[in-house]
């Protein structure tokens, strides 16, 4: 431990009376750690992103059971479309499933006090906003008493409010027309925001208005079918087995015809979990390369400094010292041009993240991952101690008597 404190001790000096050399030396590391702890933050800003978005549209616990459009008479003949009935057998044979929210789509003109707003009304019932992952800004949402009294009943959301209303003016309790119909607003929805690249990607949860679903049914459209069924299961774990119960259960309620398709985000979630292993990997053999070049600087220095320095060593070992003493010593300099620079390169890419989170405020900013600096700096002292191990054996090796002799 003495001669470890000692090498480092003269490792500092060693950096000092070359200070230019030296400086060159550790800028490879330097760029290897900041560059190691700026594109792990840039990375995790974007994953994180990706996975705010996939999780606020249902994220892996959503199955949809989507209605299908019948585009020809040979067809029809084999089309069945979502019903009640389907409803009905999955709340009451499909054990795993947690919410579900039948659904009925539309494209409506929206009209409050001379201002119209062409927005999506679905049709919903009161599990919607826990299976869709919305929430309320103000009022409520929508309940099993407004769908079985027929009510006329909304729930805006925020582009509805802005397109509609005027600044401060009070949407909970007023009235808005949808195809001719009034309706009474009882709820606003929160806004959604989650930018990238300068554009909302949430705003889809911001255009839309939920009224009823019996209401849609009997008043605004007149028929019963549903545009889509919505199931969120209780656990992940059992998002196979509802897939297969939700399947069969369909397959009895329509004889076999098809008219609906089964939607997850399985696909789209392993599609994420490849582009993440990708880019970090990536990302992580650009910094991997600088490290590598950062070591190979600091082996050539510390090669240089054996031949400056060959008289210095024999005499070292011509006064007593052992081998060990001079592995060391020149070990401690090769970590201690490495610790340098990977202090450096951490502090800078932190300074750099804490920068790009502010100017990046608009995007996808990045996240300072803690394990990122430490894995940054334990790479660059293991760095150290591997590009010194060669130098350190070959001084370690010197003929004490070959050095004295040497000019």
């Amino acid at each position: 431990m003495k001669n470890l404190i000692a090498g480092l001790s003269n490792g500092f000096a060693e950096v000092w009376a070359h200070k230019l050399r030296s400086l060159l030396t550790m800028t490879c590391v330097f760029l290897g750690v900041a560059s190691l702890v700026a594109v792990m933050g840039l990375l995790e800003g974007l994953v994180t992103s990706w996975e705010t978005w996939f999780a606020e549209f249902g994220g892996l616990e959503k199955v949809s059971i989507v209605a299908e459009d019948s585009v020809d008479d040979q067809r029809q003949i084999l089309f069945s479309t979502i019903t009640m009935q389907d409803v009905e057998s999955v709340r009451r044979l499909c054990r795993d499933a947690a919410f579900i929210s039948p659904e009925i789509y539309t494209e409506a003109l929206t009209a409050h006090h001379g201002k119209f707003f062409k927005v999506p009304v679905q049709g919903v019932s009161r599990d919607a906003l826990t299976v869709s992952k919305y929430a309320l800004s103000q009022g409520r949402f929508i309940t099993d008493a407004d769908s079985l009294g027929y009510e006329n009943v909304a729930v805006l959301g925020s582009a509805a409010v802005d397109a509609l209303y005027e600044r401060n003016e009070k949407v909970v309790g007023s009235t808005v027309y949808i195809k001719g119909q009034p309706f009474y607003v009882v709820g606003v929805l929160k806004r959604y925001v989650l930018m990238q690249e300068g554009l909302n990607v949430l705003n889809e949860k911001n255009q839309i208005v939920f009224i009823p679903l019996a209401t849609m049914q009997k008043k605004v459209l007149g028929k019963p079918e549903l545009s889509s069924l919505n199931v969120k299961v209780r656990q992940v774990g059992a998002l196979s087995r509802v897939k297969t119960q939700l399947t069969n259960l369909l397959w009895q309620n329509h004889r076999g015809k098809r008219g609906y398709k089964l939607d997850t985000a399985e696909a789209m979630m392993e599609t994420m979990h490849k582009s993440r292993r990708s880019y970090f990997a990536v990302g992580g053999g650009v910094a991997a390369v600088s490290l590598l070049v950062g070591g190979l600087g600091i082996m050539n220095l510390m090669l240089a400094s054996i031949n400056e320095r060959v008289r210095e060593i024999g005499i070292r070992k011509a006064l007593g010292a052992w081998g060990w003493d001079i592995f060391v010593q020149f070990i401690a300099e090769a970590i201690t041009l490495s610790l340098l620079g990977g202090l450096a390169g951490a502090v800078f890419g932190v300074g750099l993240i804490k920068y790009l989170q502010t100017a990046m405020a608009d995007s996808s900013p990045p996240i300072l991952s803690p394990n990122a600096v430490i894995v940054g700096f334990s790479i660059s002292v293991a760095i150290g101690v591997l590009s010194g191990l060669y130098p350190a054996v070959r001084a370690s090796k010197l003929d004490p008597i070959e050095a004295l002799r040497y000019e």
